[in-house]
Order: C-alpha cells, then sequence, then structure tokens
C-alpha cells in the first residue's frame, strides 16, 4: 500500500497481513511540497503522484521497499485527478477541464494519447473507471458539479455519452459498474446520493442518505463501495436493488 502523505513524503505499507500492517519504508523526499492532498495511480510497477496539483511524479516501486524517483510526467499541468487502466494513465487537468489519456506502459516515454474537453466551469474534477466507462465529476465547495459518463471502449476515442446536473458541494465519487456514489459534503453532515447509469443518457438518482461529519472520500471494489465520513466513521455499503 503506497500512501502519500502532504507534505510528510511517501509511505510504503506491507499488508500482506492485514490485521498487523507494517510500514516497511517512508521516504519523505518522495511526494508534496506545499501540503495538498494527493492523489495516487499504480501502473505495472509505476507509481504515479500529483504533486502540488501542477504535475505527475513517477516513481519506481520495482521494488517497494526502495522507491525510486523517475522524475515528472511530462506535458502534464493542473493536475486533479487520476486513475489507471491497464497500462493507460487517465488524467483530470488543465484549464478548462480535459480528460487526458497517456500510455505509461513505458514511464521513460509516455505517449499521449488524446485530450478531451469535459467542463468548461469546474475548477477540479474527480474520476472513477469501472469496466469500459468513466465517471466524472467536478468538485469544490460552493460549485454546482455536472456528473459526466464518458465510455471508453475505443481510449483513443472517449465519448460523452450521458451527464447528470445539479450536485452540491461534491468532494468525491466511485463508480461500481452502472452505480455511481456521489460524496456531497459541507462542514457537519453529508449527502451521500447513488445515481443508476444503467441507461447512460438517462442517470437517475435511485438512493440517498447523510452521515455525520464531511464524507470527503469514496472508493469502491466489485462488491463494496468504502466511504470515508471523518467524526462519523469509516462506512461500508452495498448497493441492493433500489427500485
Amino acid at each position: 500500500l503506497f500512501v502519500p502523505q502532504r507534505d510528510e513524503g511517501l509511505s510504503v505499507v506491507d499488508i500482506s497481513q492485514p490485521r498487523l500492517p507494517k510500514v516497511v519504508v517512508h521516504d519523505p523526499s518522495i511526494g508534496n511540497q506545499s501540503g495538498h492532498k494527493q492523489r495516487a495511480a499504480v501502473v505495472g510497477e509505476t507509481l504515479f503522484l500529483t504533486i502540488d496539483r501542477d504535475q505527475v511524479a513517477m516513481v519506481d516501486i520495482h521494488d517497494p521497499t526502495r522507491p525510486r524517483s523517475l522524475g515528472m510526467l511530462p506535458g502534464i499541468s493542473s493536475v486533479f485527478d487520476m486513475a489507471s487502466v491497464n497500462n493507460l494513465l487517465y488524467i483530470i487537468g488543465g484549464d478548462p477541464t480535459t480528460l487526458i489519456v497517456v500510455n505509461v506502459e513505458n514511464p521513460m516515454a509516455p505517449q499521449q494519447i488524446t485530450r478531451v474537453p469535459i467542463f468548461s466551469e469546474a475548477t477540479a474534477s474527480r474520476i472513477s473507471i469501472t469496466g469500459k466507462r468513466a465517471y466524472i465529476s467536478g468538485v469544490g465547495i460552493g460549485i454546482k458539479s455536472d456528473l459526466a459518463i464518458f465510455d471508453l471502449s475505443d481510449p483513443t476515442n472517449p465519448t460523452q455519452v450521458g451527464v447528470m446536473t445539479g450536485f452540491d458541494h461534491v468532494w468525491d465519487i466511485a463508480g461500481q459498474g452502472d452505480y455511481i456514489m456521489v460524496a456531497c459534503a459541507l462542514y457537519v453532515e453529508s449527502d451521500i446520493w447513488v445515481v443508476d447509469a444503467t441507461n447512460p443518457s438517462q442517470p437517475e438518482l435511485v438512493g440517498h442518505f447523510k452521515t455525520p461529519g464531511m464524507s470527503t472520500r469514496v472508493v469502491a471494489d466489485d462488491n463494496f463501495f468504502y466511504l470515508s465520513a471523518n467524526q462519523g466513521g469509516l462506512w461500508k455499503l452495498k448497493v441492493i436493488d433500489l427500485k
């Protein structure tokens, strides 16, 4: 497990025994310098980290106990989020907000495949990829956010196939098949929305609940969503037939 710690460097945690996690190395020289939250993705034996929301750092993790800096991913700026599938890195960045697809099979010779404009006004975004879809949302306090749905069947030509408007104070999203969980938080409580995108051209809200505290992070695997709710703890959630 690779844990970027804002301006305190990178920690590598051995979780082969989940009940006894162990930090095997901490390198204060790898990571942010300004205290911004970082986003991370792994492709093969390379770890990609956002740096100061401006760049993407590349780290060789062939030997996880000895992470080695490989420099910065060229041609990338204003990075908000990223996700990896196979040997591709999907980056949300730029102004206006743009989806950037980069082949990083060889991290020392990355190949930019395409750039697709998404939002004209969003100041930041989140991306979650599941199957052949990318779910992308604007994010930020006081900003109305759209949830855009992209078809990634052809990575060289990501195509927007749907959108849902009107979310407030989005902090994070996670996709699991046809379902998307959207965490909207403002100070003391959060609104958690579940969107059904079975028909991506007409996504619909099918669930809603509140959590105490600010829910600022949500991830998903094949079976569950995992939601951190700060003072409200860690939630393990499963979407059943909501209709």
